[in-house]
């Protein structure tokens, strides 16, 4: 049996990964307005910029509708991080960011075997 992947969307319908799609550029045209909140979000702290094949977050996360309060978790694809106000925007959510997890543990962390 052959798999037609252009009817696979991640796992959604057509129309609803266009409406995501949709979504996220208007959250990332709203960036640029002064005063720019999300009006909900997930929190995300401990967190660090991992790679899956594209750029994520993982973190511990508060208020994810899936995963449970205190646990770790990596995020969808990351497109809008902003350091100074605690922001990032994946293509699933907004995130509120807690504390960054220190460089030099995640360097620690990464090397080991």
């Amino acid at each position: 049996m052959t798999v037609n992947y252009a009817h696979h969307w991640f796992g959604r319908s057509r129309r609803d990964f266009i409406a995501q799609l949709r979504s996220l550029a208007d959250d990332l045209e709203s960036v640029s307005k002064k005063a720019f909140v999300p009006t909900s979000y997930v929190y995300l702290d401990n967190w660090f910029i991992g790679e899956r094949t594209v750029p994520c977050l993982l973190g511990r996360f508060t208020g994810h509708p899936v995963i449970t309060d205190g646990r770790p978790g990596f995020t969808s694809e990351v497109f809008f991080l902003d350091d100074k106000h605690k922001t990032a925007r994946t293509l699933s959510r907004w995130y509120l960011l807690g504390d960054r997890m220190n460089p030099a543990f995640q360097n620690q962390s990464s090397t080991r075997q």
